[in-house]
């Protein structure tokens, strides 16, 4: 029907526009959407013709701008920053009491955690490039739950009993009853987000109107 089998105009035109309105006015303007645009070829975004007409210097702006706003989005969109940043405490307050035996645990596993970071940041840096025609937090949104997924499963392993020994039980044992106290914290602060956010705030932004 398009052409190609794997078409998508956000990836194969949108994503090379300086703005959603130079979008509108270009390829979409041209019936994108039910098929290959109907338009002079040499007006067709690609990679090869942003690089020509852009300097690197607005190729860098473009990524540190719209780093800038995926990080905002991260920061100030209600309901999700908090649970990322008590965790964040948690896995950081677990890692640094035992910090030999994780660091050499971290060594042992470099690979995998190689390929997390650049899982993230790549996608990161994909979000921050294409801010410009869509800045909002739903890109983000993707990559939250394999986040959390991944901090629990670093906490989970952090505290598993054979890595700990001697007078460390106790404290050990300290830690999981802080981990059940911030699990039940954590469990109350949801319960607040689903009877204040859901009634009251998401019915007053734009998509609860």
């Amino acid at each position: 029907m398009f052409g190609k089998y794997f078409y998508n105009v956000n990836s194969t035109f949108y994503i090379w526009y300086d703005s959603w309105e130079d979008a509108k006015k270009g390829t979409r303007a041209y019936g994108d959407r039910i098929g290959w645009p109907n338009m002079p070829e040499n007006e067709i975004p690609t990679a090869r013709k942003y690089f020509i007409e852009h300097s690197s210097r607005q190729i860098i702006e473009r990524i540190k701008l719209g780093i800038d706003g995926q990080i905002k989005n991260i920061i100030y969109s209600y309901s999700y920053f908090n649970y990322l940043l008590i965790y964040l405490g948690v896995l950081i307050l677990i890692v640094s009491l035992n910090l030999k035996r994780n660091l050499k645990i971290a060594m042992e596993q470099i690979y995998q955690i190689l390929f997390f970071l650049y899982i993230f940041g790549a996608n990161l840096i994909l979000y921050a490039w294409y801010s410009p025609i869509a800045s909002g937090p739903r890109f983000t949104y993707s990559l939250y739950i394999p986040f959390i997924y991944t901090i629990f499963l670093i906490i989970n392993n952090c505290l598993k009993e054979s890595k700990w020994t001697g007078n460390n039980n106790q404290l050990l044992l300290n830690i999981h009853h802080l981990f059940t106290g911030v699990n039940l914290t954590v469990i109350g602060l949801f319960l607040y987000e689903i009877l204040y956010h859901i009634p009251v705030v998401m019915s007053s932004v734009y998509f609860g109107n």
